[in-house]
């Protein structure tokens, strides 16, 4: 993977004062925005780090962060060059790749909602950056529906009370026990980010006969905001919410490139049975299976005390075999009992 430095001005300065001193001809490289590798990244990011500790009591110091821009496919080397010819052949035009690729990959996202026009698609665990009052993408999104009644926005989360969740939640369990955080910290963290979706979408992005918003109980497995002409993969490698957060959301995400003659064409049939979906299309099958496995808001809502006893005896079995401790399950009960009466406030 190839990088080029957006900011370098402002970095430049910093990178002659290295030690040890990054070579002339790569701080010449980078003066000009010609690519630079991995290697070279991580030095100049240790560099800003130890920069940013050693100035930090300065009265007028301002944190530097150097931003990193991936290579397009055309100019990837190593790994990705032999990534090019599968990845190219399933319409990928571009990789977001590690945490200063945020800024890049929510630009091609909000480009991408700009030119959309008919059925967007989000397969999430908690779609914050789509949902919330705040969220990066929220208003794009928002932009999107007033520019057409015959726009729709599909949105798929996973049920907070399914096997999934639990996943997850046992996932931030142990990453607190790891991270010195309690428990009660990293579980409220990712409800925190449900709840805050779920209000943003019942206040101010639910339109009748716009958008749907329906719970799934089956894992993920990636985030996928699909558009008519673009399509935007994000794997879950980092399992561990709390180190994910402190790597500045470190992620990988691949942007592919739609139409009606390629193998990820878009046609999306949410009415239709899974039984029905015989299409050879990767993106379509994968986010069909979950449109056709998900519950709509008024019917989980209907079914959450049901589901409420479900992960309820999900977590006894869990103590029993001792998967879960008898402390953590209080936690995790409580906080997931909290949450009942604030989902049946939004209906």
């Amino acid at each position: 993977m190839t990088y080029t430095l957006d900011n370098h001005k402002d970095v430049l300065p910093i990178l002659r004062k290295l030690d040890p001193p990054i070579h002339h001809a790569t701080v010449k490289r980078i003066e000009h925005g010609k690519p630079i590798n991995e290697g070279t990244v991580n030095r100049i990011r240790d560099g800003i780090d130890k920069y940013n500790h050693e100035h930090a009591s300065g009265t007028e110091f301002k944190k530097l962060e150097p931003h990193f821009t991936a290579a397009q496919i055309d100019s990837g080397g190593g790994a990705l060059k032999r990534m090019e010819s599968p990845l190219r052949e399933m319409g990928a035009t571009a990789i977001f790749c590690g945490a200063t690729d945020n800024e890049h990959r929510n630009k091609a996202k909000a480009d991408a909602l700009k030119l959309a026009s008919g059925h967007v698609v989000l397969l999430a665990q908690t779609g914050t950056c789509f949902l919330t009052a705040g969220g990066n993408l929220t208003q794009d999104v928002r932009d999107f529906l007033r520019r057409s009644s015959q726009n729709k926005f599909s949105v798929v989360l996973v049920n907070p009370y399914s096997d999934s969740a639990i996943k997850l939640y046992l996932s931030c369990i142990e990453a607190a026990q790891s991270a010195n955080v309690q428990p009660v910290a990293a579980i409220n963290a990712h409800l925190s980010k449900l709840k805050q979706a779920l209000f943003g979408y019942m206040d101010g992005l639910r339109v009748p006969g716009q958008t749907s918003l329906r719970f799934t109980m089956f894992d993920p497995i990636c985030t996928v905001l699909s558009t008519p002409t673009t399509c935007f993969v994000e794997p879950y490698f980092q399992f561990d919410p709390i180190l994910r957060l402190r790597k500045h959301l470190d992620s990988f995400e691949i942007q592919f490139h739609l139409d009606n003659g390629s193998k990820f064409g878009h046609r999306f049939r949410p009415s239709q049975a899974a039984a029905r979906c015989h299409s050879d299309d990767h993106v379509q099958s994968h986010i069909q299976f979950y449109l056709d496995r998900s519950e709509s808001l008024p019917d989980f809502f209907r079914n959450i005390k049901v589901w409420w006893e479900s992960f309820r005896d999900k977590i006894s079995f869990m103590i029993r075999i001792k998967l879960l401790k008898q402390e953590e399950a209080g936690v995790l009960m409580g906080e997931l009992k909290k949450l009942g009466p604030l989902l049946e406030a939004l209906k």
